[in-house]
């Protein structure tokens, strides 16, 4: 059975109620345990998510990844609010759930869901070295967000509308 979770900055959470998607449907999101790290810093931090896939190129593996399979970008200036967030993970039997986007590990429930255990994260940097996720602090995430996208590597820029603007 497929493990998903949902990660939080809220404690205690015993249920999960459908809310209104951007599509209009009413849905619990989840990620699946490969894009689980993308998730592992506060909910409205700016990142760009890079992994190595089948049809990565060498020059890219090297360039944006440097030896590492999974790399988050964040820019420097969330570092402290990084360090300072306790996170709660909590995971759901994949049984309810529909996949809805492969590439980014995506799924939705149309049912409340009850996790089955949550998991409280206390150190968010530590948390990805051990899931072996290099986390990169960059000035701008622009830069990097415009060679990922012309790169053959696999990712998910999130939440850059609350990336420094562009100079």
């Amino acid at each position: 059975m497929t493990r998903l979770f949902h990660v939080s900055e809220t404690p205690n959470i015993s249920q999960f109620e459908p809310r209104l998607t951007d599509g209009g449907a009413l849905a619990v999101w989840a990620i699946n345990a490969a894009h689980l790290p993308n998730y592992l810093v506060p909910r409205e931090c700016p990142r760009v998510c890079v992994r190595e896939d089948a049809s990565t190129h060498q020059g890219d593996k090297n360039s944006l990844l440097n030896g590492r399979d999974h790399v988050i970008y964040v820019e420097v200036g969330w570092r402290e609010r990084i360090c300072a967030t306790r996170l709660f993970v909590y995971e759901f039997s994949g049984a309810d759930f529909v996949c809805v986007d492969v590439n980014a590990g995506y799924f939705q429930s149309q049912s409340t869901v009850t996790p089955i255990c949550v998991r409280r994260v206390d150190d968010i940097e530590s948390e990805l070295r051990a899931r072996h996720v290099d986390l990169r602090y960059v000035k701008s995430l622009w830069p990097i967000r415009d060679v990922v996208v012309a790169s053959t590597v696999s990712f998910s820029c999130i939440r850059m509308y609350n990336a420094a603007s562009r100079n």
